[in-house]
Formats: C-alpha cells, structure tokens, sequence
C-alpha cells in the first residue's frame, strides 16, 4: 500500500501543475496556446508509453489481486472449448459477472496476445473525445486531458488489466452521441441508433444499468413515452441478441451462478445493502434524470449516480475502488458546458469579438476560454 504522505506529496504536485496550465491557458497568447497544445500532445504520448511500460515491465514483477483479465479470459477460452463460458471461475476463483459483450470487445485484444492493450486503447479514445469536446475551451481541454493523463485510477486499470475504463468509454460514446443529436432525437434513424446503444450496454455488465436508467429518465422527458417505448424495444431487442443465446443455452448457472446469481447476492449479504443501496440508486436515478435539462447534464447526472452504485458496494462488503471509475470518467467529460446557442451579433456601432489571431489577449479572451 502506498503510504499517506507519498500520496498527499502527489495530490499536490498534480494539483498545482493543474493550476499552473489553467492560469497559463488563461492568459496566454494565439502563439503561446499553440505551444500548451503541443504540449498536451506530448503529454498523451507519453502516457501511453508510461502505460506500455506498466503493461511489458512492471505487471510480470508485481502480485495483482484482481480477476477481471482473467475473467474475460477465461470466457473467451471456455467458449472456444464448445463448453458454456459461465461455468468455471476466474483464477481467484470468483464468477465471470460481465455479459457477453465485454468479451467480445476484448477478444481482438486477446488475439493480439496481451489483453492489456484494451486499456491502453481505450485511454486514447476517451483522450480524443476530451480533445474534440473542449475544442473551444482550452483551459477545460488542459484539465481533463491533465487529470485523465495523471490519475492514479487510469494507471490502475492497466496495471491490473481490468476492463473498467473500457465501460466507461462505451458509456461516454452513447452520451456523446445524444449531446450531438439530441435535436434530432424525435427522429426514427436516432432513436433506432440509441436503442442499440443502450442495449450493448446492457450487454456488458450488470453495474451500469443505474447509468442508463439516467439516459432513460432523460429521454421520457424529451421524447415522451410513445418515443421512449421504441427506444426500449430496440434496446431489449438488443440486448436479447447479445444475451439471450447464453441464457438459454443453461438458464440454471446464468441466473444462479453467473453473471445473475453473483451480482443478485450483493445485495442479500446485509438488510441494509439489500434496502439502502437500491432505494438510494433509485432516487438518484430519478433525480438525476429530471434535472439533465439538456444532453451535456447527463455526464454529471451519471457521474453521481455511478458515486452512489460504488460506494453502496461497500455496504456489502465489496470493496474495490477501481469502481471508481465509471464516476470518474463521466466527471472529466462535465468540466465545462457547451454553450446553448451562438453567440448574437455585435450591435451598430460596436465591435466585433476579438476572435481573430493575434487578438484574443486580456480579459476578452479568458472569458471566452473558460466557457
């Protein structure tokens, strides 16, 4: 275990780096932002190599007390035996509690001969979706890129291999995709497109559901239930392609054993786990869902209610902070809002914004940077 004041010397280095590139993009020229942006790039190719180096040098010399490699392993290689993938545990001996589409996701990884790469991979992809979001908020840009470069929790999932991080990117595609289209959510093709989305996340593990009962909640609002309803049935559509086959295929282990029968007993180890944490998810849910008044709300609105799912794991007795992700990540993409409609045209006789090169100093310019 890494001791405390190791980890309070890293707090507040980190913190104070991020300080410094906040006051810096704030006031820094055209030129001089061309240079942090350069320098933002550098720093994503450096974590990747850091992250690879984790991966080939530091996991083979270190004990790792964590499964979820080896539970999608396990899957992958029980399935090419012809023998149903559920039925033997990982090399801790704990059930394989993610459906089948977090499998399939790993298995070109799998092929490639490290498994390890899906982290790796999936930190570029959400580094690229930070990048083109803040596209136009250069100090929110450096921040998120900073944090997710820098977290403990990012290095974590490749040190031990885990497919958190490639959840949640999944998630954050969906939420990307209603930001970009939620004006033409009434429309069919939308709707077909959101349905499937929702129903491959259904397909990978049991623990997001909470964050799609946000996106749910949302879209009763916005659409309404005849809308909604479409949604769903392409979404359960869905999700019985993914997971149906497997359930029938030995319906008494998928829902005694694995995925169901581990992830139902959660909540049945304590009277307070089997009644605290549900109702306190559900309230969030709701909650959250209510008050999203746009698509860009739902990145927070998830983020709290996946805090609430990770800390209610606690109460049974599960405890394992690299759950901690699925809030995280969604934090990282609720920095900054996106502005709600362009800006208005100067009035007569006034200037126009000072958007052109070379003129975007002094306090013009870090307003406009802050979002």
């Amino acid at each position: 275990m890494v001791p405390l004041p190791v980890c309070a010397v890293y707090v507040a280095g980190v913190l104070v780096v991020y300080a410094l590139v906040a006051w810096a993009a704030a006031r820094a020229s055209t030129h001089a932002w061309a240079l942090i942006q350069r320098g933002l790039i550098g720093c994503i190719g450096l974590t990747v190599a850091v992250q690879l180096a984790v991966l080939w040098l530091v996991r083979p010399s270190v004990r790792v007390a964590m499964d979820r490699d080896s539970a999608l392993l396990t899957w992958v290689a029980t399935l090419g035996r012809a023998e149903f993938p559920y039925t033997y545990p990982t090399t801790l001996g704990n059930p394989i509690t993610p459906f089948p589409l977090m499998p399939a996701v790993a298995f070109p990884f799998i092929v490639l001969g490290n498994i390890g790469y899906t982290e790796v991979v999936a930190y570029v992809c959400l580094a690229m979706l930070l990048w083109k979001r803040y596209a136009s908020r250069p100090v929110a840009r450096a921040i998120s890129l900073l944090v997710l470069s820098s977290a403990p929790l990012v290095y974590l999932e490749v040190l031990t291999r885990s497919d958190l991080i490639v959840n949640s990117l999944l998630l954050i595609l969906l939420l990307v995709f209603l930001e970009a289209n939620d004006q033409a959510l009434p429309q069919t093709r939308t709707i077909a497109v959101v349905g499937v989305g929702i129903g491959c996340l259904m397909g990978t593990r049991l623990g997001l559901f909470p964050a799609l009962g946000v996106v749910i909640v949302y879209l009763l609002r916005r659409i309404g239930p005849v809308s909604l309803a479409k949604v769903s049935l392409v979404a359960g559509a869905t999700f019985a392609v993914i997971v149906g086959p497997f359930l029938l295929w030995n319906p008494t282990i998928f829902t005694t054993y694995a995925p169901l029968g581990v992830n139902a007993g959660k909540l049945h180890v304590s009277p307070l786990a089997g009644t605290l944490w549900p109702v306190a998810t559900g309230l969030t849910v709701v909650a959250s869902g209510l008050l999203a008044r746009r698509a860009d709300d739902l990145y927070l609105g998830v983020a709290v209610v996946m805090l609430v799912v990770t800390l209610g794991t606690y109460l049974s007795g599960f405890i394992d902070v690299s759950y901690f992700q699925l809030s995280f990540i969604p934090l990282l993409f609720a920095l900054s809002r996106r502005p709600s409609a362009a800006a208005p045209p100067p009035a007569p006789g006034r200037a126009a914004p000072a958007y052109r090169a070379g003129a975007l100093d002094g306090a013009g310019r870090r307003a406009r940077l802050m979002g």
